[in-house]
């Protein structure tokens, strides 16, 4: 089975230089699928079930979800929604930095925190995974709550502890790691874990 991937990144952004440079790359255009802007909008404004509705359908239909990380995708709660619904489905994970790709000004941007640091897994003493957020406040880990039940994931955990997704995710710069030419083994490497 040929593997689909979903771009998870803040809709504002599907039009900015950088996520279009990553849209129009060879090999990936035939491949993938963000979530149109418009439809965004239009979900939005019906509110949290359409949101999590167009999500999910989105989602349904992908192997492998690529976050694309900028200055604040951190802290995005809908980009967490999509990395949890991705978890819950079983979707293998990436993340690419978009960073350092120059905008029409030749400009780059400070690169972003990493979202798998602050979302994490944990297993519950009957053996159930959870999914868990980090407090962007106090730093806290609190179960995620807009799943709801826990969830049995792909990722294997090994522990009783917090596992961050970061331990687990891997994280690219399109631009440093020549993302054009290697997008394709990472989707590779990603499936085969």
């Amino acid at each position: 089975m040929e593997n689909t991937v979903f771009f998870s990144c803040h809709y504002e952004e599907v039009n900015d230089f950088r996520v279009e440079v990553i849209k129009n790359c060879e090999g990936i255009k035939d491949i993938s699928s963000f979530v149109d802007p418009v439809a965004w909008r239009v979900a939005k404004k019906s509110g949290e079930i359409s949101l999590r509705a167009l999500v999910t359908a989105e989602i349904v239909g992908s192997t492998v979800t690529a976050v694309l990380i900028s200055e604040n995708t951190f802290h995005r709660e809908w980009i967490r929604y999509e990395i949890a619904k991705s978890v819950e489905k079983g979707n293998k994970l990436i993340g690419i930095h978009l960073n350092h790709i120059k905008d029409i000004n030749s400009e780059t941007l400070a690169l972003g925190k990493n979202p798998f640091d602050y979302l994490g897994l944990c297993k519950n003493t009957n053996g159930r995974v959870n999914l868990i957020e980090k407090s962007e406040t106090d730093h806290r880990w609190r179960w995620y709550p807009r799943l709801d039940v826990g969830i049995i994931s792909s990722i294997y955990v090994y522990r009783y502890d917090v596992m961050p997704l970061s331990d687990v995710v891997p994280v690219y710069d399109w631009e440093k790691q020549d993302g054009y030419n290697n997008f394709g083994t990472w989707i590779e490497n990603a499936v085969k874990v």
